[in-house]
């Protein structure tokens, strides 16, 4: 498996537009917005399958998401360490990344800071089962934080071709992971986040 460079991201495959993701964020400057709708997530508790993509540890899922009054189907996760926003000027051990379509070709991004601390089950599971094609129990609790507040922004996919006109909701509380899941998955990545990019005078809101 080639892995994609992160090393020479100037290099990669670009499709020229001035809203990339991924960006810094900072409560004080963002919006509240009261518009926004609080993020259900009505996932299935299976992984479909896991692999290695060449930039990431990938895990399929199945289930729907309600994002900004809309329904979504998710279509898979995966990690990049260390994280690719940064929330106030820090930035996580870690950022998982639930990526989701509608109907009409919309793509949405939920996003969740992961933080180095406890033993988590769900990425213990995941990253012993590389390559799996068979259906995985996990608890998805283990995966999304009980409060779901988030900051909301128009960017791209983070790896080529950094497609732009999608919806990043970034949640503002972490999940954990332990050291032994981490280890794993350095074995297969380390540095895979793309170097932040500028945010353009974007609007960004904030959903409390």
């Amino acid at each position: 498996m080639q892995h994609l460079n992160y090393d020479q991201q100037e290099n990669w495959d670009f499709i020229t537009g001035t809203h990339q993701s991924p960006i810094a964020l900072n409560h004080q400057k963002a919006i509240a917005d009261d518009n926004l709708s609080t993020i259900a997530l009505d996932y299935d508790p299976t992984v479909t399958y896991v692999r290695d993509t060449g930039a990431s540890i990938e895990f399929g899922l199945t289930g729907h998401a309600t994002l900004n009054h809309r329904k979504f189907t998710v279509q898979q996760a995966h990690l990049h360490t260390p994280s690719e926003h940064v929330i106030d000027g820090v930035q996580a051990t870690a950022e998982l990344h639930f990526v989701h379509l509608a109907a009409d070709g919309q793509m949405a991004v939920v996003a969740v800071p992961v933080m180095l601390g406890n033993t988590n089950a769900a990425f213990h599971t995941i990253f012993d089962n590389i390559g799996t094609q068979r259906a995985l129990p996990i608890a998805l609790s283990d995966l999304l934080p009980e409060e779901r507040t988030y900051l909301h922004y128009l960017g791209s996919l983070t790896t080529p071709p950094l497609t732009e006109n999608v919806e990043w909701y970034v949640l503002d509380h972490a999940i954990q992971i332990g050291q032994a899941e981490l280890d794993k998955f350095h074995q297969y990545y380390r540095g895979n986040n793309r170097k932040l990019q500028p945010d353009n005078d974007r609007p960004i809101e904030y959903f409390n």
